[in-house]
């Protein structure tokens, strides 16, 4: 993270409020943003913009550890579906400075991802509610079903 910390901070300094996606963007993502691309890019000797709006992948070229470029690739992946690449910069290291910011830490499901999955699978396959918002003794007709490997006729 050392080498990119300076690059967290231009790329934290902007809010995600001031960001629009339009001629308006310089109006309200500048003040915001300029103090800290200024400091960024002092403290990284290098001019930070190219770093955020480039892919990620140039940050990772004099990472020597391999599994630490793979799992830098699969973060890149899993927040735009591109490998680092393909994947600007500024997504990945917010992220990174999110991760590692004082007090942060990364959750999973109780369950693993197959929890997750059996929740849904209950939740479309429960009884309907009973009309009238109901009350206690009787819930209504089966819900859905959860078909595996099935053609769908419709």
């Amino acid at each position: 993270l050392a080498r990119v910390e300076p690059i967290v901070t231009a790329a934290m300094g902007t809010p995600p409020m001031a960001l629009r996606g339009d001629l308006w963007a310089g109006v309200t993502a500048g003040p915001a943003t300029l103090g800290s691309v200024v400091q960024a890019s002092f403290e990284a000797k290098a001019w930070v913009p190219q770093y955020l709006t480039g892919p990620f992948s140039s940050l990772m070229d004099e990472l020597p550890n391999p599994w630490l470029r793979d799992w830098l690739d699969y973060l890149s992946f899993a927040l735009s579906g591109l490998d680092a690449t393909g994947t600007i910069a500024a997504a990945v290291v917010y992220t990174l400075g999110d991760l590692h910011r004082p007090g942060a830490y990364l959750d999973y499901p109780l369950g693993g991802s197959e929890a997750v999955i059996q929740a849904l699978v209950k939740a479309i396959e429960a009884p309907l509610p009973p009309p009238n918002g109901g009350g206690p003794g009787g819930g209504g007709p089966v819900g859905g079903q959860v078909r595996l490997r099935s053609r769908v006729a419709e």
